[in-house]
């Protein structure tokens, strides 16, 4: 799995991202990226059996956690 373009803060070019992704981008762990997925936490998806994350909806999600904690 490339999370390549993760470790830098910036988040891949594409509709949707992967749990590994998502977890190097968050700082967490990939268990805690698939429990919040499985628990409604996380927007996601299963595309042929593997969780995604719309990109779209992530960022959505992670600016209104921004705006609660500020």
């Amino acid at each position: 799995m490339n999370t390549q373009n993760t470790t830098n803060g910036s988040l891949p070019d594409r509709e949707y991202l992967t749990v590994p992704e998502v977890s190097v981008y968050l700082s967490l762990s990939e268990k805690t990226i698939y429990a919040w997925c499985s628990k409604g936490r996380l927007p996601s998806v299963k595309l042929g059996g593997a969780v995604r994350i719309p990109k779209k909806d992530f960022l959505v999600w992670l600016e209104a956690r921004k705006r609660k904690s500020a």
